[in-house]
């Protein structure tokens, strides 16, 4: 992303608030989750990457969450066209019969996982289906890692 577009963003007048009340937001003891609207899509690419960029040093990875798969995609591909290390969690592919499936879905979130203990991204994109999914407990992963 062109820095033309970020620099933009920072020096709205109300963006160093947002990024105040972000920030003040995420240090208390229950810390919710954001939503910004009533951007148009350069914009919230913009703004999205000026919040990963601005807040990484103190929090690490940022998780997106988007409405569909599609979306994910898009973003992941955006941010990364900006120089931020993102990747796309996906949601489990569950097999209700019995056939010999693939586990390429379950290799892909383990590696993401893996790649979130190690610090290996900026930001993480998945849909709430995804997020809200059961995943190995971090420390049960941290032990198994070779």
């Amino acid at each position: 992303m062109n820095n033309i577009l970020t620099d933009c963003i920072r020096e709205d007048r109300e963006y160093p608030q947002l990024l105040e009340l972000l920030i003040k937001q995420r240090t208390t003891a229950r810390p919710l989750p954001s939503l910004v609207t009533g951007l148009c899509d350069g914009a919230t690419d913009a703004m999205t990457v000026s919040l990963l960029t601005d807040t990484h040093e103190r929090f690490g990875c940022g998780l997106i969450i988007c409405p569909e798969e599609k979306e994910c995609v898009r973003t992941v591909e955006q941010l990364k066209s900006a120089g931020l290390r993102a990747v796309h969690f996906p949601i489990r592919d569950l097999t209700l019969y019995n056939i010999t499936a693939s586990h390429e879905f379950e290799y892909e979130r383990l590696r993401v996982l893996s790649g979130i203990l190690e610090g290996s991204y900026d930001a993480v994109v998945t849909t709430p289906d995804a997020t809200l999914g059961y995943t190995i407990p971090p420390e049960r992963l941290k032990n198994s890692m070779l």
